[in-house]
């Protein structure tokens, strides 16, 4: 009876440091032979509504497009999107573009009335400074494309 009184303690202390040093990768690893096959934890985000204000410097704000918004620079600026923006501001700029899925934010729609409420200059500071997923382009585009650019943008919210 003595023995399996100190039979059970030490069990379970056996069992105890056996359970803390298993590791699921190694018997996988084992019955593979050699092939090695990690755990898969993946999380994967939604894209959320990016509620903090993102306002454009005064300066900014008060800057007039140059460019006459016309059928000409309007087509220009249309190339300028797809190329820069349709992937995920989407095809009608609804911000459900193919690659909207995979941000972190959720790209603006250009279509809501409070986004077109903003001034052109507002919106070029934007386009050139980037912010979050939202690529700088003040390096990739100049002023001339991303106000025609703009003038194309707000065509969606007509």
């Amino acid at each position: 009876m003595n023995n399996l009184k100190s039979i059970i303690p030490l069990s379970v202390i056996i069992l105890a440091c056996t359970a803390m040093t298993y590791n699921p990768t190694a018997v996988t690893e084992s019955k593979l032979k050699g092939t090695k096959i990690q755990p898969k934890h993946e999380t994967v985000l939604a894209p959320v509504e990016d509620t903090t204000k993102w306002v454009a410097p005064e300066t900014a704000q008060q800057l007039k497009n140059p460019t006459e918004s016309n059928e000409a620079t309007k087509a220009e600026g249309a190339i300028v999107y797809k190329k820069n923006c349709r992937s995920c501001h989407g095809k009608d700029g609804d911000g459900q573009g193919a690659e909207a899925a995979d941000l972190k934010t959720k790209p603006t729609d250009f279509r809501d009335t409070n986004f077109s409420k903003q001034s052109d200059g507002s919106m070029l500071w934007k386009i050139q400074k980037g912010r979050g997923d939202m690529t700088a382009f003040e390096k990739d585009l100049t002023e001339d494309e991303i106000w025609k650019t703009i003038n194309y943008i707000r065509s969606f919210s007509k």
